[in-house]
């Protein structure tokens, strides 16, 4: 194919071949100058093809990895609120970004502001600016408790990302009044981290309340199936938890009221039975008694054992055996010769019972 040189580098030329198109070849023509008319080699259509087919597949797998590494990011996997007085909802993606914070109700509304602010921030830092901001506005203080409630999709834990919320809120309950927070399973505990399914995460926002409240008023309700839900609502989390203890502790003191005004069981006779009494005395002094006492004893002795007495009753059984199957053998006799004389008089062998064990 006649190609034309158009620029020529150290170790390669740019020609335009007789189609119009520019290409960068190695420069074998050390005494050809820019303009000369040089052959160079055709390419295969076959080659050209697969370079075309091989880029496109590069393109669309490119294109699908950057689709689903988008729906990854910007689709909601983990649902964390944060409940105070504020109530504030935050979505999170599977790498625990932020894709969106929502008041769960006026207060929770006047600390989140702006949500596009929070965008793709990691998820500690937007409970510390929350925190932060709710201390502005003396929405929390000295008393105050914390509670995380995280559910998920699949209904996974996600052990660290609790620990990291506990911190922060640590840090910033620490600075709000030099509170000491305490481990989880104590009394006076600030900051409580909790798990909740997918399902009851739906629930409450379809009932208008965070997933950490609606946790809280099920267990209320268990002690208590009078609770009013309009009234946890509006309630703060550290009354609710107040108002739990004291429920389960009262239900506690019911209980073991009624377990002290239950009345013992009545004492059993001390004489319940004369073969109790005897069986829990040893031997040698159940005989010492009986010696001493033969009059009192006489009813309890053991029946003496008549010599032969065993024999006889097993000479007994196999009598009683042996006729048994005298009596047997003899009926089946009766029963084939039945047999016998109906298949004579009748014809019908068949209605004869096929029985190997007894064949007739």
């Amino acid at each position: 194919m006649k190609a034309v040189i158009v620029e020529k580098e150290r170790d390669y030329i740019i020609v335009v071949s007789e189609r119009g198109d520019f290409k960068k070849i190695y420069n074998t023509y050390k005494d050809r100058q820019i303009g000369d008319e040089i052959d160079i080699p055709e390419e295969n259509p076959y080659s050209i093809l697969f370079r075309r087919i091989a880029s496109l597949a590069a393109v669309f797998i490119l294109t699908v990895v950057l689709a689903g590494y988008c729906v990854a990011f910007f689709s909601p996997v983990t649902y964390v609120t944060m409940d105070v007085n504020p109530s504030v909802e935050i979505s999170l993606n599977r790498f625990d970004r932020v894709i969106e914070v929502e008041g769960l109700n006026e207060d929770g509304a006047r600390i989140v502001g702006d949500k596009a602010y929070f965008k793709s921030m990691p998820a500690e830092e937007v409970v510390r600016i929350l925190l932060e901001r709710a201390r502005e506005h003396n929405l929390i203080g000295p008393d105050s408790v914390v509670v995380f409630t995280i559910s998920n999709v699949r209904d996974e834990k996600k052990p660290q990302l609790e620990k990291k919320l506990e911190e922060t809120a640590k840090k910033e309950m620490e600075e709000t009044g030099n509170i000491s927070i305490q481990q989880q399973g104590q009394e006076n505990k600030k900051i409580l981290v909790q798990q909740a399914s997918i399902k009851l995460h739906n629930q409450a926002k379809s009932m208008g309340i965070s997933q950490g409240k609606l946790l809280l008023y099920e267990k209320l309700k268990k002690e208590d199936p009078r609770v009013d839900l309009e009234r946890i609502k509006k309630m703060r989390v550290k009354d609710i938890l107040e108002e739990l203890k004291s429920k389960a502790e009262k239900k506690e003191k019911e209980k073991s009221k009624k377990r002290d005004e239950t009345p013992a069981k009545p004492v059993e006779e001390k004489e319940k039975g004369k073969k109790a009494e005897i069986k829990n005395i040893p031997v040698r002094d159940r005989r010492l008694n009986e010696k001493k006492n033969p009059e009192k004893n006489s009813n309890e002795r053991e029946k003496p054992r008549i010599k032969g007495e065993n024999n006889k009753d097993k000479s007994l059984n196999n009598n009683n055996s042996k006729k048994f199957a005298a009596f047997k053998r003899y009926s089946f006799k009766k029963y084939r010769d039945f047999i016998h004389k109906l298949d004579k008089i009748k014809g019908m062998r068949e209605i004869r019972p096929k029985n190997p064990k007894y064949p007739v």
